[in-house]
């Protein structure tokens, strides 16, 4: 089995995602109850409070891809860098995570805007 099953109800195949597995309401249910750095703070910090803050720090028209910047974490919870590039396929399915979060949402990110966002994150 590759899939989880989303608090909306959809099946997410981590094989295969395609854009109509994403929804907001999974996106900000996920992100809302996920600590970031892997829960390693004092206090908690959701995933979904940080992509708010990154969201108010770039220009208007960056601001839906700062706020979606983590959604893929919303999928597979929040794993340090570190962790992230000893297993190679976990930059992988985060990477195509982000593709369909993009394509579902019609969004297009320039690369100044990737920038800025990386900045603000």
């Amino acid at each position: 089995m590759t899939w989880i099953l989303t608090s909306t109800g959809r099946r997410l195949d981590f094989s295969i995602p395609a854009p109509d597995q994403i929804d907001i309401i999974d996106i900000a249910n996920g992100l809302s109850k996920c600590c970031r750095f892997s829960g390693q703070c004092r206090a908690f910090y959701s995933v979904a409070q940080h992509s708010v803050l990154v969201s108010e720090l770039v220009a208007r028209p960056a601001a839906l891809a700062a706020l979606l910047h983590d959604a893929a974490e919303a999928y597979t919870g929040d794993w340090p860098s570190p962790l992230k590039e000893l297993i190679p396929d976990a930059q992988s399915v985060e990477t195509e995570l982000m593709r369909c979060v993009h394509e579902h949402f019609g969004m297009s990110v320039s690369p100044s805007e990737q920038q800025a966002i990386k900045h603000a994150d």
